[in-house]
């Protein structure tokens, strides 16, 4: 009497999976990956073992009299899957079904963050991406890269954030980026992400002069650049209960002056935020999904455009 062998067999079934965004630095080691908390159902996988050319019953666990019920011959020690089957008998490699989404080839769409020293460029990246904000002031040797999602108005955008070092100046040919900003992808990047600190009005004069380098640089035509003021929180606000002072006005008088520039000199974005209290991130980024979504739509930006930015609703994960 051949002794009973069980067998298991995996029932279809549906699984959620979790859409995430993660973030590597330089490419080296295994991405760290970050649950936003966006899932989509996907295509069950199914495993079976075909029995005498038909199919065994979805029972998890059954036993040899169980599947001679079911198939006729009585089971044999041989014909237990991964050895060679006997008569009446086959045996079928189980096989993962394919995602019904991985055919799917989305473009990533190259983001360079750029911005003096100490301005908050990592912090702003990361409160946007993780939800976090760094305790300690730590300076950027290296690349970082994110690849968070847009979505705006059923459209979808895969980024690549590339959180750089601070540059000097921007390379005006490809053989200085070569030579001096190797694996930057500085003028190859499809939309700028300028950060300066709201505190401090020579920061944005550092931008400002980066800005005027990538014009001459590369054609900035239909390329988003999205200016983002941090550190709004280290401002000095003129309440009714606080006089102003006469370094207060003119703080607050260059403040205007590098916003309308901003807006109306250079028809660009820009975004007054706080990466240490989470206060505005999120619009910096719907900003670069709306821009976005203009250039896919056929509509110009940039120098010498006469756009509006209209504002849309956006959803990000």
């Amino acid at each position: 009497m051949c002794p009973e062998v069980s067998i298991s067999v995996v029932e279809p079934n549906e699984q959620n999976v979790v859409t995430s965004s993660s973030s590597r630095i330089n490419g080296e080691g295994p991405s760290s990956t970050h649950n936003l908390g966006v899932s989509m159902v996907g295509r069950p996988s199914t495993s079976s073992v075909l029995m005498g050319g038909s199919l065994a019953p979805p029972n998890p666990i059954f036993g040899a009299s169980a599947l001679a019920a079911a198939s006729g011959p009585a089971l044999q020690p041989s014909m237990i899957a991964g050895s060679v089957p006997g008569p009446g008998l086959s045996v079928l490699p189980i096989q993962k079904e394919s995602r019904f989404d991985e055919d799917v080839n989305l473009s990533l769409i190259k983001v360079v963050v750029l911005g003096a020293h100490g301005v908050g460029k990592s912090s702003l990246v990361k409160r946007f991406v993780t939800n976090d904000f760094p305790t300690q002031h730590i300076v950027s040797k290296k690349k970082s890269e994110y690849f968070p999602s847009l979505i705006l108005n059923d459209s979808l955008f895969e980024l690549k954030i590339l959180d750089l070092p601070t540059i000097p100046f921007f390379p005006d040919n490809s053989e200085v980026e070569w030579s001096e900003y190797r694996y930057f992808g500085l003028r190859s990047a499809s939309a700028y992400l300028l950060v300066y600190d709201a505190s401090t009005p020579s920061t944005f004069h550092f931008i400002k002069a980066l800005r005027e380098q990538m014009i001459h640089s590369r054609d900035m035509t239909n390329v988003p650049v999205i200016v983002a003021a941090n550190k709004m929180d280290l401002v000095q606000k003129v309440t009714p209960t606080v006089p102003a002072s006469r370094s207060t006005d003119q703080s607050e008088k260059d403040r205007k002056e590098m916003v309308n520039m901003v807006k109306k000199s250079w028809r660009a974005s820009h975004v007054e935020c706080s990466a240490k209290y989470n206060w505005n991130v999120v619009n910096v980024f719907k900003e670069l999904a709306v821009t976005l979504d203009m250039v896919a739509n056929g509509q110009m930006i940039g120098p010498g455009s006469q756009g509006s930015v209209k504002k849309k609703r956006c959803l990000m994960f």
